[in-house]
């Protein structure tokens, strides 16, 4: 087991005789400065870890350092430590890679580096397999993590250990990305997991399930679908609930899919090719397909921003407006009935997920043409059809309608920055396929049953 109970500076922790030989050989023995102390010992895999740690594996080499080591070599440069340094980077070269990310759980970690924090939170550095120079820089770079974490009273790393969750063994998992080292959290980690385990076993229009893990041990978890009964014509059918967002996109891409077909087939070789003002009788019937299917990927593309704006407001939220003297407050209800979508992104979306101003995006102007083109069509004024098929033969109109996939994307962003809860609502697709977990410690998880309907009811506690 990992402790700081040791009288040495740093501690060696080795799985296999060959490392132990290495590091003895080619460290220990070769620092004869007796300003640094070494201990080294060797110790079974089952013996430094529990199976039920999250990462149960063991590095072959595990440097456990001491406050001490940071503050009197590490920081001062001494003598001792650049001797150390120069021996124990020659054991790095066994541990070359091709340099990619991957998840802790499917990389296997060489070398672990262990610092045990005043409040017994017990941080292991997963240094990865990488050229020599990387597996230095990760190495002092953890160092200095270590020096900050203990002289900084504010700390990106510190503030972030605090609220990442910690198994009872008090563990604490950092990887180096995009050169810093980042705390890990497990529970993303895991629940990411399971969350594209179960898209790929299921269609991509469902809603998301909900995941609870067994508070000591996230391998244990229980997943529960989001399942309902409809009842039509003297008929119960229980089935997976489906997301509005999900299903409206995917009829708006459909649609889409056919109309570009045909406009690549027939419209583009006109733009090379000229065939006359008047397709023939037989032409012009697959342009009214075409506008059937253009206007059905239009109005479907606006819904699904729709039911996502509508999803995204908090039951309890509410806005306040004065006219003439005259207050009316317009609670969820009152915003989905009232609102047009463009307020509800710049007045509404903008407060709760705090976002940034939406008008700035590059998206914005789309958008904006989008809303616009949808009204007329569902407001339906013959004296401007002319102009609105027109533009439904537009080349821009393709674009147009997919940019309801970049507006959902981009409030995806700050969902999963801002209100993580409402990635269970979120569809599967645009990039935030992750859900938020929730753990159990009863004693009799094995046989726990998932209350779905309490877990509604935290989450809107929880929003209020």
């Amino acid at each position: 087991m990992i402790t700081s109970d040791f009288l040495s500076d740093i501690k060696f922790i080795t799985t296999k005789p060959l490392f132990y030989h290495m590091v003895d050989q080619l460290v220990v023995k070769r620092l004869t400065t007796e300003d640094l102390s070494i201990e080294l010992v060797e110790l079974d895999g089952d013996e430094l870890h529990e199976r039920s740690e999250w990462i149960p594996i063991s590095s072959w080499i595990n440097l456990i350092v001491k406050e001490a080591f940071i503050t009197n070599h590490f920081k001062k440069k001494s003598v001792a430590f650049t001797t150390f340094m120069q021996e124990w980077e020659s054991i790095f070269s066994m541990f070359k890679g091709d340099g990619k990310e991957r998840s802790p759980l499917n990389d296997y970690p060489p070398l672990s580096i262990w610092y045990v924090t005043h409040e017994n939170i017990k941080l292991r550095f997963l240094l990865t397999h990488g050229s020599k120079e990387r597996l230095k820089r990760e190495v002092k770079s953890a160092f200095e993590t270590i020096y900050v974490l203990n002289k900084s009273r504010k700390s990106r790393v510190k503030s972030v250990l605090k609220t990442v969750f910690a198994q009872s063994d008090h563990i604490k998992y950092l990887r180096f990305i995009e050169d810093e080292w980042q705390v890990i959290n497990p529970i993303f980690e895991e629940s990411s997991r399971i969350s594209r385990k179960y898209l790929q076993e299921n269609d991509y229009r469902i809603k998301k399930p909900w995941i609870v893990f067994q508070k000591n041990n996230l391998h244990q978890y229980k997943i529960t679908n989001n399942n309902w009964v409809l009842e039509f014509d003297n008929l119960e059918t229980l089935m997976l609930q489906p997301n509005d967002v999900a299903i409206y996109s995917s009829i708006s891409d459909q649609n889409l899919n056919f109309a570009l077909s045909f406009y690549n087939e027939t419209i583009l070789p006109r733009h090379k090719y000229y065939h006359g003002m008047f397709p023939h009788v037989e032409q012009q019937q697959e342009y009214f397909t075409y506008f059937q299917f253009i206007i059905t990927s239009l109005i479907f593309a606006y819904t699904a921003l729709e039911a996502f704006a509508n999803i995204c407001i908090p039951d309890n939220y509410s806005i306040e407006e004065e006219k003439q003297g005259i207050k009316t407050i317009y609670s969820k209800t009152g915003i989905e009935r009232t609102f047009t979508l463009r307020d509800k992104f710049k007045r509404v979306l903008t407060e709760v997920l705090q976002t940034t101003e939406p008008s700035q995006e590059k998206w914005w102007s789309k958008f904006i043409t989008l809303e616009k083109l949808r009204n007329e069509i569902i407001h339906t004024k013959q004296s401007s059809s002319d102009g609105r098929y027109s533009t439904l033969l537009s080349k821009n109109i393709f674009d147009m309608i997919k940019v309801h996939k970049t507006i959902i994307s981009y409030y995806g962003h700050y969902i999963n920055l801002n209100k993580p809860e409402l990635l269970e609502e979120f569809p599967y697709q645009f990039g935030y396929d992750d859900v938020v977990a929730g753990l159990s410690d009863s004693p009799e998880f094995d046989s726990w049953t998932v209350d779905h309907k309490m877990h509604k009811a935290f989450f809107k506690a929880k929003g209020k």
